[in-house]
């Protein structure tokens, strides 16, 4: 409580140096009213709601994420003592870093009816990223997949390597069509549980490039895509801090149907030929049911504009996305590995 009163002081002394008038009473809690407030007997409740018995809201999101993804290693880093067959000292990891994306929607909401609410999003999430790792003076790289497969690959003579390049291409779409009604609505606490469908398009490259010491280049090439649809739940929580200023939290389960489309993998190395797995053929591309779950953190704020005609959300939240296959039924192919995407959104909508 002592925290919350801290916060809503700082607040409500701020908003006079940024040139905003209050519509309505500024209530600290626990204070005693000031001056000529007049004020309801009790705070607004924490949902809001614009003058009409049909909402709209339009949302477009600035999304800043980075993706990762299981046994992202592009090598192996030995020392170099007897033949290269000692313990593996280091793995090369290829991280992305962080890189933009949108999301846009659309919502219909109906606050004369229990605020029920149909809401449709759209997330677009595409990156390339490069890197390179040079070997020290004792040291070699070497082919994760190939030593992982065995013979021939981990057979002398083995395909050290000087430098390794890693580029990698990822794309990621997703859609959502969702109907929510809250749970309860408080007057600082808002409970909104929804449930829908939920689909997305995933489509991944990776290269990998070896400047063999003995001369001369070896390759390693990846190409995975799926697309997926499945059942989505979700449940959001908004908690009124002062006034407007609030905090969000999010946390979503997803359990798709998922078609692996292509599945590709080959290498090419001057001694050793090439070695080629592809899944991407008739009846065979593998399916997947995989749980897959979503949570959000962070703080907004809204105001009310013209009489409460319109309303205007601003927040910042950190998201994290992830693909799990704890439970995986896996039929027809080999398992994908994990993938998870994590970062900031500034978050933009306006209600009408």
């Amino acid at each position: 409580m002592m925290l919350t009163k801290k916060i809503c002081q700082i607040y409500l002394g701020i908003l006079p140096i940024l040139g905003f008038a209050q519509e309505c009473c500024p209530v600290v809690p626990g204070e005693p009213l000031q001056g000529d407030q007049v004020c309801p007997g009790y705070f607004y409740p924490a949902q809001y709601e614009v003058a009409s018995c049909l909402e709209i809201s339009i949302s477009a999101d600035f999304i800043y994420w980075t993706a990762g993804k299981q046994l992202n290693a592009i090598a192996f880093e030995d020392e170099l003592i007897n033949n290269g067959t000692g313990v593996h000292h280091n793995v090369i990891i290829h991280k992305p870093g962080y890189h933009p994306g949108f999301k846009v929607g659309l919502g219909i909401g109906l606050p004369c009816f229990d605020h029920v609410s149909l809401n449709s999003e759209y997330v677009w999430y595409n990156h390339t990223s490069t890197k390179t790792h040079e070997a020290g003076l004792t040291t070699a790289l070497l082919p994760v997949t190939g030593i992982a497969q065995g013979p021939p690959f981990s057979a002398a003579p083995r395909p050290f390597s000087s430098r390794v390049r890693s580029k990698w291409d990822l794309s990621l779409n997703i859609a959502q069509l969702t109907l929510n009604r809250p749970f309860y609505i408080g007057k600082r606490i808002i409970i909104n549980p929804g449930f829908g469908l939920k689909a997305f398009w995933f489509d991944e490259k990776q290269s990998i490039i070896f400047d063999l010491r003995a001369g001369g280049l070896g390759t390693e090439r990846s190409h995975f895509k799926s697309w997926a649809v499945g059942p989505y739940a979700y449940a959001n929580v908004k908690g009124l801090l002062c006034y407007d200023l609030y905090f969000i939290a999010k946390f979503g389960f997803l359990s798709p149907y998922q078609r692996h489309t292509k599945d590709l993998f080959q290498a090419n190395f001057p001694f050793t030929g090439t070695d080629q797995s592809d899944f991407d053929f008739g009846s065979r591309k593998p399916y997947t049911f995989e749980p897959y779950m979503e949570s959000e953190l962070g703080l907004g704020w809204g105001r009310y504009f013209c009489g409460c005609s319109y309303h205007a959300d601003i927040a910042i939240t950190y998201e994290y996305y992830a693909t799990l296959f704890l439970f995986l039924a896996n039929i027809g192919g080999p398992m994908p590995k994990d993938h998870w995407f994590h970062g900031l959104t500034v978050k933009g909508q306006f209600n009408f």
